[in-house]
């Protein structure tokens, strides 16, 4: 056996590097478990904490969050507020415009009515039967009053107004399209 071992070479600084890579690795693994493990805490001393008093006046203080959500809500609330508000006005003032509008129309309405001569059926009285009498007009129409505005102490009675003109009738389209409708 000697002769086999005799052409076999070691190369010594090969081998202490191997053999140090290996007691590296046993030392590792045995000390890993330990590296893992958590260690225990140290022990509380009895004097150590808040004492019942003093968590008292910090429980009564809202969150700073809490605080600016509030806020913020109770702003929310006031631009709700001022937008009905708003809205609010601008429907009165829609209201007075219409009514504006209206009492113009009406006073329109008015004035043509007094432009129309005679009024519009001062020529002929008609009757229910078709033999109905006719009335020549008159040879002079009463002019209607010259406007004077009325004084703030007699009370006056609303001058009532001529009634609205009746709408003509609508217009048949001419496209023959009620040729065969339904009368």
């Amino acid at each position: 056996m000697r002769g086999g071992f005799g052409s076999i070479r070691i190369d010594r600084e090969r081998a202490v590097r191997v053999a140090a890579l290996a007691g590296l690795v046993v030392l590792g693994i045995s000390t890993l478990p330990g590296l893992l493990k958590t260690p225990e805490p140290p022990p509380v001393p009895a004097d150590v904490g808040f004492r019942p008093g003093e968590l008292t006046r910090f429980a009564a203080r809202p969150d700073p969050k809490e605080i600016a959500r509030r806020k913020a809500d109770g702003q929310k609330l006031r631009w709700a507020r001022r937008r009905k508000e708003h809205e609010a006005e601008r429907r009165k003032e829609r209201e007075a415009v219409r009514e504006r509008q209206a009492l113009k129309r009406k006073s329109f309405h008015e004035k043509q009515a007094s432009k129309q001569p005679n009024g519009k059926d001062s020529g002929s009285v008609s009757g229910t039967g078709s033999g109905a009498a006719t009335v020549p007009p008159t040879a002079s129409a009463p002019s209607p009053p010259a406007y004077s505005p009325p004084s703030a102490s007699v009370p006056t009675a609303p001058v009532p107004s001529a009634p609205a003109p009746a709408p003509s009738p609508s217009p048949q389209p001419a496209d023959g399209s009620q040729e065969f409708a339904p009368r």
